[in-house]
């Protein structure tokens, strides 16, 4: 505790100058904005939607799976399963290929073909990631310059 009693003291004792306390409100304003929008307004995948509109989701459950690491000492292995679903009396298989544990049920989309089924997968975007961070801090810096 000695320890965050000092810090909070020299924290105390650092003159703050108004354009890098206005910069610091910028930079985590626009954060706080950003999170919301994005909050708000999730990448949709278009697939997903058109497959629920058609009413062609499936649960798939897993008949097998197996690991390409025999050891288990890999943490950067792949993951195998096989899923097994239903669509119209006829059986068909999913073949799963990731690097995190395979769950014991799926739930798998088609559009036309129930051969070709797919997971739901979160679309991102390393440009929008960079920008998440960029535009504020830009922004703060930008603030801190303008006002001197």
């Amino acid at each position: 505790m000695p320890r965050y009693e000092m810090f909070l003291e020299r924290l105390g004792q650092i003159e703050w100058k108004f354009n890098v306390a206005a910069g610091m409100a910028v930079v985590i304003l626009l954060f706080v904005l950003e999170i919301i929008w994005l909050r708000k307004y999730r990448p949709r995948n278009k697939r997903v939607e058109q497959a629920e509109a058609l009413g062609h989701v499936v649960r798939a459950k897993r008949i097998q799976a197996w690991d390409d690491d025999l050891t288990r000492t890999s943490t950067s292995s792949y993951v195998h399963a096989t899923y097994l679903y239903e669509v119209g009396g006829k059986e068909y298989r999913y073949n799963y290929l990731k690097r995190a544990a395979a769950p014991l049920t799926l739930t798998l989309y088609y559009i036309h073909n129930p051969k070709r089924a797919f997971m739901k997968e979160e679309k991102t975007s390393l440009f929008l990631g960079i920008l998440f961070y960029l535009v504020p801090i830009a922004a703060g810096v930008g603030v801190m310059l303008f006002l001197g």
